[in-house]
């Protein structure tokens, strides 16, 4: 936005946008937005922005290599399917992803319990839930048969 134009004059205001480049973070809970006093880099912003989103992204725009690669397929059938998740991931979904990949059929349960606690404070943890589900009732090779059937999609 030109905070110098007229039109804009109220919004840099309630802002204090007082200089170019200003750059805040508005997150949910701060509509009030916290100053960026971070680099210029695109690492530097992609850095920050996992930060403050819990987010798994690396610079360019692809997701980081920290998860199994079972986890990975169902982190991102799931980041793929929530629409509002632009961002992708988030880290502690994700831990909970790779711990229902990783448990015996018998664990799997609790594990989608504990998602089911945590909808209130993360809403993309539905995705993961649903994904969670579909892997219990149709097998663990949903999750492979998922993802050659999205990749398909995106020829």
């Amino acid at each position: 936005m030109d905070a110098d134009d007229a039109k804009n004059k109220d919004i840099a205001r309630k802002y204090d946008v007082s200089s170019f480049p200003t750059i805040k973070f508005f997150s949910m809970d701060n509509k009030d937005g916290i100053p960026y006093e971070g680099g210029r880099s695109e690492a530097d912003f992609v850095n920050y922005l996992n930060e403050k989103c819990g987010t798994q992204r690396k610079v360019g725009g692809g997701l980081n290599d920290r998860v199994s690669m079972n986890t990975s397929i169902l982190c991102l059938l799931i980041a793929d399917s929530c629409a509002f998740q632009k961002a992708g991931r988030l880290s502690s979904l994700d831990s909970l992803a790779h711990r229902f990949t990783s448990a015996g059929h018998a664990s799997r349960q609790a594990i989608i319990d504990e998602a089911r606690t945590l909808l209130t404070s993360f809403p993309a943890a539905e995705q993961y839930l649903k994904f969670m589900e579909k892997v219990v009732n149709k097998g663990h090779d949903y999750i492979e048969k998922e993802h050659k059937r999205s990749a398909n999609l995106s020829l």
